[in-house]
This record gives C-alpha cells, structure tokens and sequence, in this order.
C-alpha cells in the first residue's frame, strides 16, 4: 500500500511539474501573441514583395557506342563505367561557363527592362514596349566602356518622343525614337515597338520604364549557379537539366537555347577530327598529284621519242613484280608519313584533343589506336573542368598526369613503329634491287619503259589509297549527328519558392519558439527569487508564506479592503505565526529583509494590523534609524520616536502614538542619529521591548535590511521571532543564501521566510495556496482570490497587456 501510494505521490508531482512549467511560460502569453503577430507580419510582407522563383526543367538523352574495344571491357563492366564517366563530363560540359556564355549571348540578354510600378519594380521579358539596339563587337570588346549596371529611366513622352535620364547623375535628354544616344562614348538606340505604338497609352504612370546593360560575365556565373545537372540513375543514358529564375518564360528559352548550343558544339567536337584528317589528306593528294602528273608526262614523251613495242613476258613480268612491291611500298610511305605526324603534333601542340586517329590511316595497330582514344578522353575531360575554373582541382592534376603518361607512351610505340616500318621499307628496297638487275638484262628502251611505268604505278596506287581514305571521312563527316536528344521538352511548374504554406508554419514556429527561448534565456540567467520553490531550493530556513501584490499604492490596505486577497493573506501569516508559537504571552516579531524596496515596513504594519483587528493589542516600532518610512507610510509625524528616547530626550508614554486602527499603536524611529547601531545596543532600548511586553500582547519591530546593516542582529536577542522578507523577482539568491549560511550556523535563530509581491498567476508565483510553512495549508493552489475575495474592477485587455509585459520585464 505504501508502495502504491509513492506511485501516485511521483506521478501528482510530475504531473504538478509539468503544469507549473506550463503556467510559468503561460504567464508570458502576451510576449507569445506580440511574436506571433511580428512573425506573421513579416512572413506576409515577405510572401507580398518577394519574387516568385520558378523551375524549368527537361530531359536529355547522351548517346553511347555500343562497340567494345577490348572484350574485358564486357566481362568486368569496365564499358559501363566510362559511360558513366562520359555522362559526369557532358554534365560539366553543359554547366561550363562557355556553354553558358555562348547561350545567353545568343538570347540577346545584354538588356534587362524593367516596369516601374508602386508595390514593385517588375523585370520584362517579351513585354517591354521598347528594344536596345547597339553595336555588339563594340559591346563585346574587352577594352571599350559599356555603363554596366548604370540604371536608366525612360519615360515614353508620346509615340515619337521619350525622355531618358539618371538617377543621382547630371544626365536627362530628350530623344526621338531611332535617335543615337551617347553616353559617356557608349552609343546606342531606343526603337519603339510597333504593336507598343498602338497600345500604349501615353502619359501615365506606368509608362516610366528602367534598363540597364547586363556585364555577361556577370550574368553567366549568375545562371551557372543557378542550372544544375543531374545525372539520374546508375547506367542511365539521362541527363535532368534544370534552371530556376523568376521568369519562367526565360528561363525555358534558355534552355532550349542551351540545348541547341550544347548540341552544335558536340556535332561540331565530332566533326574537327575529321575535317583535320580531310585537310591533312588533301595537302598529302596535292603533294603526289603533282609526282603523279610528272610521272604521266614523262612515260608520253618517251613513247613519242622512242618507238618500242610491246613489252616482252620477260619485261611484263618484272613489271608486275614491281607493281606488287610499289604497292606495298606506298602502304608504308602512307603510315611513316602518320608516324612523322603523330610525333610532329605531340612535340608541338599541348591540346590533343585534335589529333587523328589511326584509324583514318587504315592504321591496324590496336595499342596505338587505343593509347591514342584514350589520350583525347583524357583531353575532353581536362577541357571541362578548365572551363569551369578548377585550375586547382586535384582530378585536374591527375587528368594531366595521366596525358602526360599517355602522351609519353605513344611517343614509345610511334618510335618502335617507325623501327619496323624502317625494317620492312628497306627489306622492300632490297626486293626491288633485285628486280632492278633483273630488269637490267632487258633492251636498253624497254628496261626505260618498265621503270617508267613502275613510279606511275607508284603514284597511282598512293593517290587511290589516299582518295579513298578521303572519301571515307567524308562520308563520317556527313553522317555525323549530335550525341545527344532531347527525351523531355523544357516544363515549368508552379513556384518553387517562396512556399506560403512553409512560410507561414516557419513563422509559427518561430513566432512560438523566439519568446520561448528568450524566457528560458532570461530564466537561465535570473539570480533572483520567482517563486517558492527557488527559496526551498536555496534555502532551508521554514517558510512562513506568501504576500500578494499590491497593484496601488495603498499601504495600509488590510485596514481599507479587509475583505480583498491580501487581508487574507496577512491573516494566513498571522494564524501561522500562532502556529509556530503557540502559548507564549507576548510575541516580540522582527522584521528585516536583504536589502531595501523588499517591502519589509509594508508587512510589517499590514501584519500588524491584522493582528490588532483580531483583538490583539500590537504596537509597531519603527526602528530602522538610518532610513525612516514608516511614519511616511502611516502620515503620521515623526518628530518625537526611538532615538529620542534612548538620548533620554522623550519618556515611554510620549514617542507611543495611537493609529486609526483600534488596537494598532506606533513609535516611529524619530529623528536620524549619528550613531543608530550604539544607540541599539543600550540596555534603555532592552528596557523599553521588556515594558512594552507588559502592556502589549504583539510587539512588531520593523528593522533595517540585515544585508546591509549590523541592526537587525543586535535585535534578535529581544524577540521570540524573526521574519525574513523576500521579494518576488527582486530578491537576489545570493543574498539569500548569506542568511541561510547565518541560520545554518545558529547565528539567526527563530527564522522564518515570507515571499512578498507575488503577482497572480495560476499555477506560477503565488498559485500555491496559503498553507503554513510546514504543510499544513489550507489553499488550494489556484492563485489567491479564485473569484471569492472583492478585488478591484477588472481592467480592459489593453491595460492586461500592458501591465503584463511590464510584469515580464
């Protein structure tokens, strides 16, 4: 039973602790609806001036070869893995500030145009009445002035005429439409529109118009940051392009501008290796065109000077030997005049980007082509990521590394290749040397007509090979298509941004979460007493209890509202006091506090008078000597008091004055004297309490503050009881602290605490009823009055919320 009964006990106090936290912010609802009114506010005005931001977004496919150049490629998936590679650079590719550049110079975006409105300025697109026109290699030229950013004001006067000016500049004119204007050396042209002739109307507000000239540099970064490419899925071919902006009309221009520029350039990265190889081919034609012409030349003059006739079989044969050894001759001239290239542009060129391929050449080598494929990979992939300004990229370093290496390894084979084509060269050599004795054993005139036709058929053979190799790469070249389409067209949605919904729930949260934290921020740091809780937790001198608030200044308010909530209070402290103190005859009561304004003098007449109003002769001594209030707070005079009397100035019977309240007398502390602790300390101040005692049944001394002063103390030894006041929200712990040590060490005995000006607040401050200080109260914890004492008439909202927020503070 015991058991069950802690249970119930632990969960009445959690749940007693939960409340109280509850209240204790509760009691800061006005600070919470001001916040919440102040975030709402400024979430409106933010949803009422803020741009709309919108998505554009689309879908594009990267085309990839399915060929396989090295069956391993297909069994370890290392084929998958370079598409993926090759998506990550074509994703690049299209963020690269030239792409970027190059699409926004072609959506003539060097202008923007802007509505001058009341609420706000709106930027147009396609609406504006009016074109910019200028000269662009002037505009595009580095070293020339452009008034970049420079905010111009139009004005359209009618539809022939239009004022343009500056802002905070000596600069307004008066132009015709199609006029030249000049500024500061930059020229251009305001051309009306011609449905703007017709439909705008002239002389309104609405028609004073900005523009400004747009740095595309500038603009560029601004869109780079802005698009974004997603990549998808693992081993998707798909590309998700997407652009937010303000105006979503822009922004799907741009991206079918973007496409389209993205599109040229691959189509065109395609093609320049091959119109390198045609041009290549065509130098090499034009080299043995000419050889080939002479050779021509000389076989028809010597069959016109020299008569011969059909070659013999001898002859014939030793000819087509020739024509088999000439044609493989010409195969190996064609590759070393590769091999000489190939050396030749990776000596002299640092981009490899543009070199031809093996293949062009007929070159069967698969080392060489693979090096070679590989090496302008590596190139394409360092040219993404230089355009895009990561010089210091770490993956640039390794891309360079590996062209170097790549670089130093077709060096390698292209010299062990030109080593066996020398090899083979000469063998061939050798092989027609033989054939030249031979053919020496022939007729003077046929053995001439055997070597003659032997060179044509030399050139003839290298000028076939060549014409089809050209052939060839004309046809690539015409085929050539982009490696790229479009999946998805551009689409935009709805705004992305600003989100009313996550806007306004933002300004709940923080609306709630601000005054919240600065409570707990202000409670964290608060060093004084709130509550009686903090006194318990600082303390372990007996609580007396509470005092209410007084909201006037009515001192003496027992006496002229017996029936309020604090009347009630002093007599709860008064039935407490008989309860600590049962039976003695005459109870000697001091009161003192840590410091000044913690209302000390004001409990101690409304207890007195409490305690006078039961029947009980009290008298109050006012003998704070140093800083008297008590007359002040009574309006009585204070001419003759205590320290008249301890300079034997004054008898017993003349400083006791009688008060309006029967049974309720007074000696005020008189004149401030030079020395108020000695005068304390006399046996005449004994000698006064022990005749008072006879006489009174309650003797209420009201002291200085025992924080400041040594008063207090010397008193202590007269009374049967010593009150210590504290003040809600003034009272430092500290403080406290300090007298709880003097009550711990017995230098303080008969020690009680009271918690004054408690403001009312269910379940917080003085919400915990008027029970005595050990346990035995009678409230019940609902905040004192609840409805059942006459207060005084109940304030308007206003008034509670102003008087709540200065509560608060």
């Amino acid at each position: 039973m015991a058991e069950v009964s802690h249970e119930i006990y632990e969960e009445r106090g959690a749940d007693s602790n939960l409340r109280k936290v509850f209240f204790q912010y509760f009691s800061y609802w006005p600070w919470f609806i001001l916040s919440l009114m102040i975030a709402f506010g400024l979430s409106y005005t933010y949803l009422r001036y803020t741009k709309p931001v919108y998505q554009a977004e689309m879908s594009i496919m990267i085309k990839s070869t399915q060929q396989f150049e090295d069956p391993t490629e297909m069994l370890f998936g290392r084929k998958f893995f370079k598409h993926a590679g090759k998506l990550m650079d074509e994703s690049r590719v299209l963020q690269s500030y030239p792409i970027i550049y190059e699409t926004i110079k072609r959506q003539g975006l060097e202008v923007s145009y802007y509505n001058i409105r009341q609420i706000r300025t709106k930027e147009l697109y396609g609406e504006e009445p009016f074109i910019i026109l200028f000269d662009t290699a002037y505009y595009y030229n580095e070293s020339t002035y452009k008034p970049y950013n420079t905010l111009f004001t139009l004005k359209i006067l009618d539809h022939h005429k239009y004022e343009i000016s500056l802002e905070n500049k000596p600069f307004k004119e008066e132009h015709l439409f199609g006029e030249q204007v000049n500024y500061n050396g930059f020229e251009f042209r305001v051309i009306l529109k011609d449905n703007a002739a017709e439909n705008v109307p002239i002389g309104q507000k609405v028609l004073d118009y900005h523009f400004k000239f747009n740095n595309m540099t500038t603009l560029a970064r601004n869109y780079q940051a802005r698009f974004s490419v997603d990549p998808g899925e693992s081993f998707s071919s798909m590309l998700y392009l997407s652009l937010r902006s303000t105006m979503p009309d822009r922004a799907r221009d741009f991206m079918n501008e973007l496409f389209q520029v993205y599109s040229e350039k691959n189509l065109k990265d395609k093609n320049a290796v091959v119109d390198k190889t045609i041009r290549f081919i065509d130098k090499e034609l034009a080299t043995i065109s000419d050889s080939l012409q002479l050779v021509e030349f000389k076989l028809e003059n010597f069959k016109s000077n020299v008569r011969v006739g059909d070659i013999s079989l001898q002859g014939e044969r030793i000819l087509n030997q020739y024509y088999a050894l000439e044609e493989q001759r010409a195969t190996h001239l064609v590759k070393q005049k590769y091999y000489d290239y190939i050396r030749d542009f990776l000596n002299n060129n640092e981009k490899y980007d543009q070199i031809i391929s093996p293949v062009a050449f007929g070159m069967e080598d698969p080392i060489l082509n693979k090096l070679v494929i590989d090496l302008v990979q590596l190139q394409l992939e360092k040219n993404a990521l230089t355009s895009q300004g990561n010089y210091r990229s770490p993956v640039l370093k390794n891309l360079e590394n590996g062209i170097d290496a790549l670089r130093t390894k077709i060096l390698e084979n292209v010299d062990n290749l030109i080593t066996s084509n020398t090899m083979i060269s000469k063998d061939i050599d050798q092989r027609m040397s033989m054939m030249d004795i031979a053919a020496r054993q022939l007729p003077n005139s046929e053995r001439k007509m055997v070597n003659i036709q032997r060179l044509l058929k030399l050139s003839e053979n290298i000028y076939v090979f060549l014409m089809e190799k050209r052939a060839n790469a004309a046809i690539t070249k015409s085929s050539n298509t982009p490696d790229c389409k479009i999946v998805e067209p551009v689409k935009s949605s709805g705004p992305v941004s600003p989100k009313p919904k996550s806007v306004q729930m933002l300004a709940l949260v923080g609306g709630l979460f601000f005054p919240f934290l600065l409570i707990t921020i202000r409670d964290l740091f608060n060093d004084k007493i709130n509550s009686k809780e903090d006194l318990e937790a600082t303390t372990r001198i007996p609580f007396l209890g509470v005092v209410p608030h007084l909201k006037d200044e009515d001192t003496a308010a027992v006496y002229s509202r017996p029936k309020s909530s604090i009347a009630e209070a002093f007599r709860i402290l008064r039935s407490n006091i008989n309860f600590l103190s049962p039976g003695k005859g005459c109870k000697t009561i001091l009161l003192t506090s840590s410091v000044a304004k913690e209302g000390k003098t004001f409990c101690a007449i409304n207890l007195a008078t409490v305690i006078a109003m039961s029947g009980k002769k009290t008298i109050v001594l006012g003998l704070d000597l140093r800083k008297p209030k008590l007359h002040n707070y009574l309006k009585v005079p204070n001419n003759v008091g205590v320290s008249n009397y301890m300079v034997h100035k004054a008898t017993k019977d003349e400083i006791i004055q009688e008060t309006q309240v029967e049974n309720l007398f007074l000696i005020t502390s008189g004149p401030v004297p030079p020395n108020p602790s000695e005068l304390l300390m006399m046996d005449r101040m004994k000698d006064l309490i022990n005749t008072l005692k006879e006489k009174f049944d309650y003797i209420i001394l009201d002291t200085p503050p025992i924080g400041l002063v040594t008063d207090a103390f010397i008193l202590t030894e007269l009374t049967d009881m010593n009150l210590f006041i504290t003040r809600q929200r003034y009272t430092r712990k500290i403080l406290v602290k300090n007298v709880d040590e003097l009550y711990r060490n017995n230098k303080f005995e008969n020690l009680s605490i009271i918690l004054n000006d408690v403001k009312a607040t269910r379940g917080y401050g003085y919400g915990y009823g008027y029970g005595y200080g050990y346990g035995y109260g009678y409230g019940y914890g609902y905040g004192y009055g609840y409805g059942y004492y006459e207060e005084d008439k109940k304030k308007g909202f206003k008034h509670k919320l102003k008087r709540a927020l200065k509560r608060s503070k």
